[in-house]
């Protein structure tokens, strides 16, 4: 557990992002590290490349959770995007 802490900080650091759990299934826990003015967003988006929901991250946060029990169970991409410009792609399994 401690080493997977560990990992989990290191990760934020290096991609300042972080999602959990993976798979999902009825809430995603998003940690973050913005600077003042950012405007970031991460889009969760489906197998056909469907954008099914945006959530906008407040710069004043470093952590949010987002309801996800009405998206369909599958596997997800996810998008995340500082700017307005692409920052960070992965998978995520809703479940």
């Amino acid at each position: 557990k401690e080493m997977e802490a560990e990992l989990d900080k290191l990760r934020l650091l290096e991609n300042k992002l972080l999602l959990y759990p993976n798979p999902a299934n009825t809430q995603l826990n998003i940690k973050y590290a913005l600077q003042n003015n950012d405007i970031a967003e991460l889009q969760l988006i489906d197998m056909l490349g469907n954008v099914q929901m945006r959530i906008a991250l407040d710069a004043h946060n470093t952590q949010t959770s987002v309801n996800i029990q009405h998206l369909p169970i599958g596997i997800y991409s996810y998008r995340y995007l500082l700017n307005g410009v692409r920052k960070e792609t992965g998978k995520l399994t809703i479940n």
